[in-house]
């Protein structure tokens, strides 16, 4: 099965078999279960990368912030819809399910809370550019790519803590 939107992974279309390799600590052939991050600015095709990920649970923390089926966003909610994110991940995972996350994850730290659980993990940057689903503003999404870390500090040791 592959990618139908050109541009979600470095710009090519890739069967999502192969959205591996990019960082990946864990075993090739492994029974256990692992966690596929995926980041990227809004409207970079995260979500839908992830909802193509057939036999992975689905996360992301813009999924706490639905009120009857519609994203409602509210800034004072935003910390508790990352913890809930990874307690979501972390039980999915301990039920032996493989799951993807899939958040901005701006900052490398950011993506410590899920390596930190302990499991293989895969991280893939989604570098598509389409109108965000939740309607963030042009300048906010600016904003967020001038923050933007480079995954090359995941591998150096002292993987940042915050």
């Amino acid at each position: 099965m592959g990618v139908d939107a050109p541009g979600l992974c470095a710009s090519f279309v890739v069967p999502v078999a192969l959205l591996a390799t990019f960082i990946y600590n864990g075993e090739i052939e492994t029974m256990e279960p692992e966690i596929v991050l995926i980041r990227g600015v809004p409207g970079s095709g995260k979500t839908t990368m992830a909802k193509k990920m057939v036999g992975y649970m689905h996360f992301e923390a813009d999924m706490y912030l639905e009120v009857s089926g519609k994203y409602v966003y509210d800034a004072a909610k935003v910390p508790k819809a990352h913890d809930w994110c990874v307690a979501s991940a972390r039980a999915a995972l301990e039920q032996g399910k493989n799951v993807v996350v899939s958040n901005t994850f701006a900052k490398v730290w950011e993506l410590k809370r899920y390596i930190d659980l302990g499991y293989p993990f895969r991280i893939i940057e989604a570098t598509g550019s389409w109108p965000n689903v939740h309607g963030v503003p042009q300048d906010r999404v600016e904003l967020m790519k001038a923050r933007w870390e480079p995954l090359s500090r995941v591998l150096k040791p002292g993987f940042p803590a915050r």
